[in-house]
Parts: structure tokens; sequence; C-alpha cells
């Protein structure tokens, strides 16, 4: 579904989600059921007595709980989404704005279409319904309320009838190794009815695709003797093999062959595609990611930095190896450093590696080459034959065999060609004349003559996407963004996408299609004469896309924990190699107001998911971008963008330079010039924690009185308490505690105003960390546990566990010990895995303090060992010689009964 400009669509097919208007809004627990009871029943009204019993089953609530869900639920989607009826609720509208009604719709026609014996058809329309679904239970996290469970098992019953139409049209089509994959696929998810139609159909006689082990067997036989050899050795050996072969060989299937033969033979295998962009080096960051999370990893768990990535990647090896053999395939590989935490010289696993052939040796004089070559001339025809039968192959030998010598032998040629003379009904001659006349006219290479002898018929609409995604370089899409480039619906986007795929240029494959990397590089020059409206609306649905990934996130650094991070790197982690080509193709086209936007946008997902290579490439870009725009504004948005991301790596004078230039740059435009004076307030703390210049804190305590002002006076509410906060931190931190409690209250009044959540937990902690420097332990418990329930309601974790933190602090100096323990054992199960040293740093340090009270000196070496590197690595070496010093009290004997009674806490922005 592309969101409408002007009204929320729904997603019901999974977990709730809202696009479009009101997507960058969270909402609470009970008013997402309030939304997802309306929308099952949409268009019909509901009683509000109904709503009432079905959310609060056997409990008395006053009609106001309804009636305040109502009203936030009107204050994200729009007045007028929900209207008041009879003494209930309806959303009239909506129905038509649902997954699942694209779901029926795809469902009907599929129907017509089979019917009509239009199998193909039917084939690609029961896929795209099917492609609706994210793997979750429909309403998944709501199945507490019972209409919600209701309404997962009537729609896991439709998806069910859905897999047995799509089954029954794959037999009629004959494509074998399709079904027996979806077969697979299903078998775990709804057992009896597979069971059922397995029963009732017996097993295609060809069933495995015989096309895909056409002539493999020696290449395949070879890499399977080369991993099996080395299990065999005694100890760590040559275990790294490196497989490279002509664009178009076939290296992907053949290495899903080879983990298919060496899982028979009892082997563990984990294989992952490395693809980035096309032509350019894929970060490191997100290489090892993928790694991990193949290896079992989940992403709320994932270490932040790269460092931790390869600790963790080499302990998950070398503990898998230990239990089994192990295999890791990595396919696309572009960059050695991408493998270089694999290829080590005492590995106990073996990697296959494919790569370019042009890449730089992995591991010299380690890895064994090996060279897929062409199909042999006997091969390329059994394949022709398998497809188009004996007959139509063997009429004409002459020309088959030049067909075969212009496809170059090459797989993927073949079947592109193949898949065109299907579609056409032409014969092998008349194919093999048309791509010779092509390269002859085009003076091409071979492969570009089948190229454009596989898309010369297409119809328009699908040759223009083929030539937009060349232009994107898009490494896949889904139906939802190439209707945003067509400007068309997500229906016949489908249809357009799914006529490239019968093609054989793009592949399907999880709610997604994938471009080869050889066909975006052809269709790079075809011509687009939508190519500057296309781009246009891809950036604009791009940038909708990333507010609705960043909504909830927050600006700056953000207060987001887990739940954010898996949502933010699930998002990446398909659209990340898109936003770059987005940004790149910007600057290009000269979309420069989009192209800073978009990048500043994009920085707190980038945070969260750690790639700081992709935001460096993509702030780079904005750059050049506000540069070209000659505008001051956002010249000075970029700047501290790029400050953001100079901190979140520790450089922290970087970062404070950064924001100088953008504090002088926004002269004269009081809206951006009071941001970059609170951003820069907010470093100096930082700057002073430091290296203990009482400067710095003068001059943060003059920018945050200044952003004040300026925010005051344009009655920016949430920019006036951003930088009360920012003073009140300076205050605290100048030892003018009394000063400072006064405006920390205003702070968290402004937030609670507006209201401000994540940020309201913000404000809490800090007003409870001056209480608490002021001995009001008993205050600063208490409102430390209030920012810890805003953020068990709320789910801003990085903010909670920061908060967390800091009562664990209190709860030691009170020597409530088990309390304390509770508490700093919750905030380091989201610090470890989130992206804040710092944070993380002070919680392990506490943990210190707290294990040398307690006595347990083992504890306390390792903790604050711990904290004393992480603190070093940020530059903050004061705070390290203090964990040397609370160690050294430890072993003489000090400071175990008095731990909690330190000069003060510790100081941390």
């Amino acid at each position: 579904m592309t969101p409408n400009a002007k009204r929320p669509d729904y997603r019901l097919l999974g977990a709730l989600e809202i696009r479009g208007p009101g997507a960058a809004r969270t909402l609470g627990p009970s008013a997402s059921a309030v939304l997802a009871a309306l929308l099952v029943r949409a268009p019909q009204p509901v009683p509000a007595a109904r709503l009432q019993a079905e959310l609060w089953p056997g409990r008395t609530v006053k009609p106001a709980a309804l009636r305040q869900r109502v009203k936030e639920l009107r204050h994200v989607l729009g007045a007028d989404e929900i209207r008041t009826t009879g003494g209930g609720y309806a959303m009239p509208d909506a129905a038509e704005r649902t997954d699942t009604y694209l779901f029926q719709e795809f469902r009907a026609r599929a129907a017509e279409a089979h019917a009509d014996s239009d199998l193909e058809t039917a084939r690609e329309l029961l896929r795209d319904a099917l492609r609706l679904w994210t793997g979750d239970p429909a309403l998944a996290g709501l199945h507490g309320y019972e209409f919600a469970a209701r309404f997962a098992r009537d729609w896991d019953e439709r998806r069910a009838a859905a897999v047995l139409e799509l089954l029954d049209v794959l037999t009629g089509l004959g494509r074998h190794n399709e079904l027996a994959e979806l077969l697979h696929r299903e078998q775990d998810i709804i057992p009896e009815r597979i069971a059922g139609w397995r029963a009732a159909h017996p097993a295609p006689r060809h069933a495995g695709e015989p096309v895909r082990v056409v002539g493999r067997g020696d290449i395949i036989g070879r890499l399977g003797g080369l991993a099996t050899a080395a299990w065999a050795d005694d100890g760590p050996g040559t275990r790294v093999i490196r497989v490279s072969g002509p664009a178009g060989v076939g290296i992907t299937t053949v290495l899903g062959l080879v983990a298919d033969r060496l899982a028979a033979e009892g082997a563990q295998v984990c294989q992952v595609d490395m693809r980035g962009e096309v032509d350019e080096q894929e970060t490191v960051t997100h290489a090892q990611n993928a790694l991990i999370t193949a290896l079992g990893v989940t992403p709320d768990a994932m270490p932040a930095e790269l460092a931790e990535k390869d600790q963790v990647l080499g302990d998950l090896l070398m503990r898998l190896s230990r239990q089994d053999r192990f295999v890791v395939i990595l396919d696309h590989v572009s960059s050695a450093d991408q493998v270089a935490a694999l290829t080590r010289r005492d590995a106990f696993w073996t990697v296959i590696v494919a790569s370019r052939p042009d890449l730089p040796e992995v591991r010299p004089g380690l890895a064994v080459p090996v060279e897929v070559p062409p199909l042999d001339e006997k091969s390329a025809v059994e394949m022709l034959r398998i497809v188009l039968g004996r007959p139509a192959v063997d009429q004409d030998q002459a020309a088959t065999l030049r067909l075969v010598e212009l496809c170059e032998r090459l797989p993927f040629f073949l079947a592109l060609a193949i898949a065109a003379i299907v579609r056409t009904g032409e014969t092998v001659r008349s194919c093999a004349d048309t791509i010779d006349r092509r390269r002859r006219e085009l003076r091409s290479q071979a492969g570009y003559g089948v190229f454009e002898y596989s898309r010369r018929d297409l119809p328009g609409p699908q040759q223009e996407l083929l030539a937009l995604t060349g232009r994107m370089q898009a490494v896949s899409v889904t139906v939802d963004r190439a209707a945003a480039m067509l400007g068309t619906t997500p229906v016949e986007a489908g249809t357009i996408l799914a006529g490239l795929d019968r093609a054989r240029l793009i592949v399907a494959g999880g709610g997604r299609y994938l471009f080869r990397p050889l066909v975006l590089a052809y269709a790079a020059h075809l011509p687009a004469e939508r190519w500057p409206a296309a781009q246009r609306l891809l950036l604009e649905d791009m940038l909708t896309e990333v507010r609705r990934v960043a909504g909830p996130i927050g600006p700056g650094e953000p207060g987001a924990g887990p739940a954010l991070r898996v949502s933010a790197w699930d998002w990446y982690r398909a659209e990340g190699p898109n936003l770059r080509g987005a940004v790149t193709g910007a600057v290009r086209a000269e979309l420069d107001e989009l192209c800073w936007r978009l990048v500043e946008v994009a920085g707190p997902v980038l945070y969260l998911t750690g790639a700081v290579d992709d935001w460096g490439h993509l702030v780079h870009a904005a750059g050049i971008a506000a540069e070209r725009l000659g505008d001051p504004a956002a010249r000075a948005h970029v700047l501290m963008t790029r400050a953001e991301r100079e901190r979140y790596l520790g450089e922290w004078a970087a970062a404070y330079h950064r924001y100088n230039e953008a504090v002088e740059l926004s002269e004269g435009d009081d809206s951006t010039h009071a941001v970059a004076l609170d951003g820069r307030a907010d470093l100096a703390v930082g700057m002073y924690l430091m290296d203990d210049d009482p400067d710095w804190l003068a001059r943060g305590h003059d920018d945050a009185r200044e952003s004040h002002r300026l925010f005051t006076a344009a009655g920016n509410v949430q920019g006036a308490a951003s930088a009360l906060s920012g003073l009140a931190e300076v205050l605290a931190v100048s030892g003018r505690n009394e000063e400072a409690v006064p405006v920390a209250s205003e702070t968290l009044r402004l937030y609670r105003s507006v209201p401000d959540p994540v940020n309201e937990a913000v404000a809490l902690r800090i007003l409870g960390s001056i209480q608490a420097r002021l001995g009001r332990l008993a205050e600063a418990a208490a409102l430390l546990g209030a920012a810890v329930e805003v953020d068990d309601r709320e789910h801003t974790a990085l903010e909670g566990a920061r908060a967390l933190a800091r009562l664990g602090e209190v709860q030691l100096r009170q020597a409530h010990h088990d309390q304390a323990r509770m508490s700093l054992s919750r905030a380091l199960l989201v610090l470890r895995t989130g992206p804040d040293l710092r944070w993380r740093a002070v919680a392990t340090m506490l943990s210190g303090r707290l294990s040398l009270a307690t006595g347990d000196h083992t504890g306390a070496v390792r903790s604050l060992n711990e904290a004393g590197a992480l603190f070093r690595r940020l530059g903050d070496h004061h705070a390290a010689d203090q964990c040397e010093s609370l160690l050294d009290d430890g072993s003489e004997g000090r400071g175990v009964q008095g731990a909690e009674e330190d000069d003060g806490p510790v100081e941390v922005r």
C-alpha cells in the first residue's frame, strides 16, 4: 500500500502498524487495542459498551477511559478518521486502506484469472497476497484481547487457503521447484493442511528442477571435497576457499547446491548474502551485522561497536565449530575487510568466499582459489532442452549452438533467452538472429545483446521500471516503492514487477524484488523519460519511510532501546543500500533540499544501527547538497548532523567545532540558531567532564540561556524545555545544585505540557540526579523511579536504562544493596547492547562500587577494569582514574564498607 497523502493506511497482517499520517507517533497499548477493534469491524460501527467489555474484560471502567483513548487516536490519525455514531465509534472510510482489503482483492482477482485458465497471472496475484504477511500472526502483540485472537485465527485460515490455492496453480504450471520450496516453507506453519494437500497430490515426477544442477556436478563435488578435506585435518589448516567466475556464471546457484550437499553430509552451514551497492564497497559494519544475525543473534542483542562485533563473531564461530563441522558461505563479497574476522589462521571452521574476480586476494597464501567455469556446450544445450523441449532445440542444431555461444555458455544469459522464447513463442533461430543483430548494432558484448533481446518486447511500464531502478541502482524494491516511483497503485505495480520476474530480470523473495547486479549495470544505460519526476517521488517516499522509522526514536541522541533498535535494524537491513542510492541520486539530480533533509531525518536510525560508515557517506553527500543550495540554515543543519556522528564516535572536540560553525552560520535564523546553541551547550558539559576546564561550563551556561530565550520567543515549548534541560545540567555539574532544582522542575513541567514522554523521562532523571547530589535520597529515588515507570509505559528503554543506573546509584548510597543490584542489572541489560558507551561505563563502574560494598572483590575487579577501559576509550581519563582508585582502595581493605559513601555521583552527559 502506498500511504495516502492525507489519510493513513493500516497493516493488520502482523503487528498493527500505521503508515502515512500518524506513523511517527507511538500509541499506548490500550489505544492500539481500540484502533485494532475498530479496524477489524470497519466500516461497521462498534458500540462503546462492547469496546469497553473487550478492552477491559471483567473490570468496571469509567466511559471516560475509552473516550480518552479515542481522543488520543484522533490526535494521531486525524479528527475525521474515527467518527462517533449512536453510542459507539466507527471508521467508515478505513476498510479500503488496510492490507486485509488488499489481500482479499489479490485473492479475488487470482480466482478470476484461475477460472480463465490464466495461471501465470493467478500465480503472481497469490504470491503478492502472501507477501503482505510480515511473518507474524495477524495483530501480533494484541492476542491477549479475545477479539484480536479470534481475528488472528480467522486470518490464519484465509492465509492457509491462499497457500493451497497457490499450490494448485503451481502444479498446473509445472513449476515443480517452486512448488517444492513452498511445501517445505509451509510445512511447519500449517502442517495439517500441507499433509492433506500432499495426500491428494502425488509428488511431481520432475521435482528438483534439473536445470539448476545440469553441468555443475564437477564443481559442486570439488567445493564439497575441499570443505570435507579441511574437516579431516588434525588442527587448523587451509580453511578458506575463494570462489570466482565471470558475471552470469551462476555462482549463487552453485553455492546453494554446495550448502545442500554439505548439510546432507552432517555439516552445519551458514550462508549469507553480503551484497551491497553495485560497484561500491559494502560497509564492514553492515556485513558484520548480517553475519551475526545469520548465526542467531537477535537485533536487540547486537553489539554496538565494530570491535565488539568481531569478538562476538569469533566467539560464536569458535563455539559452533567446536561442537560440529561448521561452514560459512559468503556470497557477493565486495571487500576483504568484510571477511577478515572469519579468515583467521587458527580457525576451526571453513569459509567459502564468493567475490568479484578483481577483489584483492583474501588471506594471501591461505585461500584455495576455485574458478566456476561457463557450462560446457553439451550441458548448455541440455539446459535449453529441459525447458523448451527436445524437438524445439534439436530441429535446428546450428541455430541452437549459435545461441549457446552468443550466451557465452553462461547460465544467466541462457535463462534470459529461454524466458524470452517462452514468453514470445519465437524459435531458437529467430532468438539467435535477434541477439546477434542487437549485439552488432550496439557494438556491445554478447551479454548486453541478450539483455536487450530479453527486454525488447516488454510492456512500456515494465521497461520504464527497469530503467528507473537501473538509474537508482536499487538492490531491491518493494511493491510500495515501485508504485511510488511510477506514480501508480500497488496492485498495478505488483503486476509490473511480476512481469519482470517472469522475464527473469528480477527475483522475487521475502516480500521484495531483488535486482541482479548485472541487470542493474545494463539497465543504468536505458533511457528513462520519467526519471526526474520518479526520482523526486522516490526521495519523498523514502523520506516518509525514514520518518516513520525514526519518529519513535527521537532526534539527536535517541532515547530508544531494544524494541526500537530491532525496528531500526530491520528497516536498515532491507533499505540501507537503497537509502545510500537515493541520497547519491539526489546529489546528482540536484534535489538538494530533499537530500539534506533525508540525511538529517535518517541520523537516529543510523545511530541505533551503528552504521557510522554509511552515516559518514550520507552526511558528506548532504554537505554537497547544502553547499550548492547556498542556504546557511541547511548548511548549519548538516553540520549539526555531522557533529552528532562525531559525538557518537567519541570525537567530542570535533563535534564541538562543528557546532561552533553551525552557530556562526545560523546567525539571523533564530530557530536554527537556537538548535545550534542548545547542541553546543550540551557538548560543553561533556568537554568539561573530559578536561576539567570550568570555562566550558561558563560557555555552556551562556549558550543554554540564549537558546532558551530564542525558543521561548518563538513559542517552541519543546525547544525551550530542551534548553532548560541543558542549563540544569550545567548548573548541577558546576555544583550549583539548589539553583538547578527549579530549572529542572520547569523542564519537567514543560515536557509534560506538550506531552513528550521520552523527554519527560529525561527531565525526571536529571531532577532526580540533582536531588541525589543534594543528599535528598528519598526524593531522588522517587523521581528516578518515576522515570523508569515512564520508560516501562512508553518503551524508551535507553533512557529508562540511564534512569535505572542513577536509581541504582541512589540505592547504593542508601545501602539498599539488593535493590541497587536489580536496578543496575536491568540497566546493563540494555546498555551492553546499545550505542551509549558513556552510560554503559557509568553503570559498570557503579556495579563495581556495589561489588566493593558487598565484599565481592572478584566482581569489583572485573567491573571496574571494564569501566576504566570504556572511559579511556571515551577519552575520560579522570573517570578511568577513579576506577583505578576504587580498585586500589578495595585491594587495601578500604572502600569495602563505605563504597557507597564516595565523593559524589558519577558525572555523565
